[in-house]
């Protein structure tokens, strides 16, 4: 970390030959960090990751864990629940789920989550202030796949392209289009208060 600092002082800037040893330096910051936290890996909670199995349970178990294991300390300290691609079970079926405060949900590359295509599995919850009386319906509205509210330092991150959040938009849009639904949609990410 030193050297960094000397680079950049001497240099003024980082050039090509300083790089490397700037990239290095990011590295050990990034090492350091990550090791103070505790990773909560979905997989160790029961999720099987095959698509058809409702993993909802597993994840909630490792959210519940979230601040539970060895103490870290500072603003930005969050636990990872960790959603990993394990061969071909890279799949998580999901009901929505309520995130909690210090928390990073990290899907791995090639993991999927797969909101359930049944809409008596999404809660119905009061309209949001900032839609009035609901964007489809007046009134109540189904909670988002990923929600949270009155949070601090969360995140969710994923690993590139190769990761994944499937909301089954379709089976929504086809609830919409021949009028059965009754509430407004849910999102699929909803962070409020936050």
């Amino acid at each position: 970390l030193v050297a960094c600092a000397a680079c950049t002082a001497h240099q003024g800037s980082i050039t090509a030959r300083c790089a490397p040893m700037r990239a290095a330096c990011l590295q050990c910051i990034v090492i350091a960090l990550v090791g103070a936290r505790t990773v909560l890996n979905v997989r160790d909670y029961g999720a099987v990751g095959d698509g058809v199995k409702d993993d909802t349970e597993a994840f909630e178990q490792a959210i519940a864990a979230v601040g539970k294991g060895k103490v870290v300390s500072g603003a930005n300290a969050q636990d990872e629940v960790l959603v990993p691609c394990c061969g071909t079970n890279c799949s998580y079926l999901i009901r929505p789920l309520n995130l909690t405060s210090s928390m990073e949900l990290h899907i791995a590359s090639g993991a999927t989550l797969i909101g359930a295509a049944h809409v008596d599995l999404w809660p119905v919850i009061l309209p949001a202030p900032s839609y009035g009386q609901g964007r489809d319906h007046p009134g109540p509205r189904h909670t988002s796949l990923l929600h949270g509210e009155h949070l601090h330092n969360v995140a969710i991150r994923g690993d590139g392209p190769a990761s994944v959040l499937d909301g089954q938009g379709e089976y929504w849009w086809a609830r919409k289009r021949t009028h059965v639904e009754k509430y407004t949609r849910g999102h699929l990410i909803e962070l409020m208060y936050t």
